[in-house]
């Protein structure tokens, strides 16, 4: 019997440790759940965050091709300039030789 009385005992005993470390348990996770939470919403609001600096970074590529596309535009327009330039040139070249073969020829009827 008093074997018994003992078992019961030392069952009694374990009981109240199992009691006492669950109770700690429980007191440990209020304490860790206002700290999960905060994270939780530091989470949320990096992700956030790091939405809207992807927009921004798309943004960014598409202002890049833009300004790709406006580059090759203008110079595309310069080399047409340019090419128009050219063809001034020669044009009043060829008027200046004519000139002074007119001159020359105007030369010889001369009084």
């Amino acid at each position: 019997m008093e074997q018994v009385t003992d078992e019961v005992q030392n069952g009694i005993n374990v009981s109240e440790e199992a009691i006492e470390k669950f109770q700690t348990i429980v007191t440990s996770m209020r304490e860790i759940s206002p700290q999960i939470e905060a994270i939780s919403v530091t989470a949320h609001q990096m992700s956030d965050e790091v939405q809207e600096v992807s927009a921004a970074a798309d943004q960014l590529a598409l202002f890049a091709k833009e300004n790709a596309a406006t580059s090759e535009e203008v110079a595309a327009s310069t080399e047409e300039q340019l090419a128009s330039m050219e063809e001034i040139s020669a044009s009043a070249r060829s008027l200046a030789n004519m000139a002074e073969e007119l001159k020359e020829l105007i030369s010889t009827f001369t009084y």
